[in-house]
């Protein structure tokens, strides 16, 4: 297949539910533009049973999509095979598509064969979330895309700076495009949910609502899993059934360690747990949730934004720039913790941007490509 060279074409990547929705809006447009001519692989666990809803939704939404299943375990070992596996995948796709472009997302396992793929080709490489810290082994493979990329859309000042600093060239912080996604479906936190924390603190309104918990697999601490989960767990539910709040549990993603979690189903009776919800549901459900502890990202990213607490747990989510909303706290430390949330009001943050990142990111795309010409 060769380009036609009257459109761009753009070529990305998803291997997760979370990956999508992040980047939806910014899908969306380049896929509208009668300028770029879009194409997007699809693989990992977006392949998998819990995902077919959303699966459903891409092959609907997109011209161009390229699957590719790959045989993965959740253990270490096979995530590194994987990687192998779909690097050589990336590279027969690119070789064919011959894009202008590809797009590198944050940092999970499947971004960096795709990202090694583009640079051996020389094919430009764009990367987002770039110049952000945190535990795992997607500290190391953020930082590796990066030092591949071509150019940077980091989507915080922290993030901008760090690059900068590094001598990174062609870098704008535009914001993150999951904010893009939120403004677009028109999803606020009710103020009225807002406040109840307060006004439960004073003992003006019953204790009611719900709230959730995200524990995800740490490929550092495999070992320890089990247990953590499990006192997480036991902690959340505690809390929720004292006070009158309804739990929603969300497996965590298909990381190494994945099988290790605890099952809290098979010890609680009438715990919500939730193996894929579609992005704007899920939205929706945290928007007004009395708060999020766990260890995803979304209890930093998307909850800032909306100004849900979040009580961030161990050490997936190390060295990240978190904004007022967040509790940082060892999972010993988790059960204290709890005991300060009514007395903490947050505000929505525009940390990760104001959601109009999208359009900017497409703008300095074309721009860029065309110097490049």
């Amino acid at each position: 297949m060769t380009s036609t060279k009257q459109s761009l074409r753009v070529l990305t990547l998803i291997g997760n539910r979370a990956t999508y929705f992040r980047q939806s809006k910014l899908f969306e447009i380049m896929e509208k533009d009668p300028d770029i001519d879009f194409h997007l692989m699809v693989t990992g666990s977006v392949l998998k049973s819990p995902c077919v809803e959303m699966f459903a939704k891409i092959v609907t939404t997109y011209k161009n999509i390229h699957r590719h299943f790959i045989p993965y375990n959740s253990t270490l070992y096979a995530m590194s095979m994987a990687q192998a596996e779909l690097q050589s995948r990336c590279t027969w796709v690119m070789d064919e598509l011959k894009p202008d472009v590809c797009i590198a997302i944050a940092d999970r396992w499947e971004q960096l064969p795709f990202a090694q793929a583009a640079a051996n080709l020389n094919i430009p490489l764009a990367h987002i979330q770039g110049g952000e810290d945190s535990g795992n082994i997607d500290q190391k493979i953020r930082w590796a895309i990066t030092a591949m990329a071509d150019l940077h859309f980091p989507t915080t000042n922290d993030a901008f700076e760090k690059l900068t600093k590094i001598d990174a060239a062609n870098v704008f912080n535009f914001g993150c495009p999951s904010i893009d996604v939120i403004k677009d479906g028109g999803i606020q936190r009710e103020v009225a949910r807002v406040q109840s924390w307060r006004n439960i603190a004073e003992n003006i309104v019953p204790k009611e609502g719900y709230a959730i918990c995200i524990f995800h697999p740490h490929t550092k601490e495999l070992d320890k899993l089990s247990e953590q989960s499990e006192q997480v767990y036991i902690q959340f539910l505690k809390y929720c059934e004292g006070n009158k709040l309804t739990p929603h549990i969300f497996t965590g993603n298909d990381d190494p360690g994945a099988n290790l979690l605890f099952n809290v189903k098979d010890y609680f009776d009438g715990v919500l747990v939730h193996k894929n919800m579609v992005g704007k549901e899920f939205i929706k459900l945290l928007a007004n949730a009395k708060f999020i502890c766990g260890n995803s990202s979304a209890g930093i990213r998307e909850a800032s934004y909306l100004g849900v607490p979040s009580i961030t747990v161990g050490d997936r989510q190390k060295g990240r720039k978190v904004a007022n909303n967040v509790i940082q706290c060892s999972i010993e430390q988790l059960e204290v913790r709890l005991g300060w949330l009514p007395t903490r009001i947050v505000e929505p943050s525009d940390m990760f941007g104001g959601g109009n990142s999208s359009e900017k990111i497409v703008k300095k795309l074309k721009g860029f490509l065309k110097e490049e010409k």
